[in-house]
């Protein structure tokens, strides 16, 4: 196999992989489910070696000996890298993994095909060019198989939740991040509103409340597997009591009054929202309505970090 053929086996199958990193649950990303590695530690490990391939790369086009970079205790090397790697926040760990990739890929691409050749072990036994074969080995027949893997023995999963904020609680935040997390089965109050309303969010409390969110929850509650995200007073203390009977979890996402007035102010100065702090308090009633009436099984702390709501949801 040529240069250019190995380049672009090596760029599929980065991109390849960061879909799959992509999709992997973000509240499972640190925990041990690779044997002895959580996710992190399989991208902090697949990027020292990326690292390390590119200082070989970079010793060759620059004249100098990639030997010096060889590393004789591959176990060590491995341990020493992804402990380094716990202190470090996931998205740091990601973006590491993502760069050290193409990186590699580009100081790759610089170096004339001819210095391929070039060994990068004290006995010359070793090529930068059959090296670079290992790499795409690496990733095709260890890595993203072990992503392939999980995903099939975790695909019967099924989630049946309702979460109820009030605005300005950080439902669109959550949502989005879920989605970024390839979540697809994420739907939401407003946007299910304007697709039964020919794209235009309704402008009458009637037609909002008594024609078209019946509708809505009647859909939501046949779906075997949907993450629904409410506003208050949407669904019925009848409707929540039939969800539960049908197995959903109904969970509250939780934010005080003076906090939910910041971000309203905050939101009005910067983002051209309207002022909703009018409704807060009748928002914040229904809450408690619906939990002294037992129909609430979590409430989610909306004051933590997004990571961490999504957790308290997915746990």
């Amino acid at each position: 196999m040529n240069k250019e053929e190995l380049l672009i086996q090596l760029r599929k199958l980065h991109q390849e992989l960061i879909k799959l990193v992509d999709k992997f649950p973000i509240e499972k990303k640190g925990e041990i489910i690779f044997d002895r590695w959580s996710l992190n530690d399989v991208l902090a490990h697949i990027t020292a070696w990326n690292n390390q391939d590119i200082l070989r790369f970079e010793g060759a086009n620059s004249g100098d000996n990639p030997a010096k970079y060889w590393i004789e205790d591959l176990d060590a090397f491995n341990a020493t890298e992804v402990n380094k790697a716990k202190s470090y926040i996931p998205q740091d760990i990601y973006s590491a993994f993502v760069n050290s990739g193409y990186n590699l890929i580009k100081d790759a691409e610089d170096l004339p095909e001819e210095h391929w050749q070039i060994t990068i072990d004290p006995k010359h036994t070793l090529s930068l060019h059959r090296d670079f074969i290992y790499s795409i080995e690496h990733y095709k027949d260890e890595h993203i198989p072990q992503l392939q893997a999980y995903f099939a023995s975790n695909q019967d999963r099924k989630d049946r939740i309702i979460i109820i904020g009030t605005s300005a609680s950080g439902k669109s935040t959550v949502i989005k991040e879920l989605r970024n997390n390839g979540y697809t089965l994420i739907k939401e109050i407003d946007e299910e509103l304007m697709q039964l309303n020919g794209g235009k969010f309704p402008q009458t409390a009637e037609l909002q409340h008594e024609v078209l969110a019946p509708k809505v929850i009647q859909n939501v509650l046949n779906m075997d597997n949907i993450i629904f995200f409410t506003n208050t007073d949407y669904f019925t203390k009848q409707d929540l009591e039939e969800a539960k009977k049908r197995g959903f979890t109904i969970m509250q996402l939780v934010v005080p009054l003076e906090e939910l007035e910041k971000r309203n102010k905050y939101r009005m100065e910067n983002n051209g929202y309207n002022d909703l702090s009018i409704y807060f308090e009748g928002m914040l009633r229904y809450q408690m309505e619906m939990r002294n009436l037992g129909l609430i099984d979590k409430e989610l702390d909306g004051t933590l970090p997004v990571e961490e709501i999504i957790k308290q949801i997915l746990v």
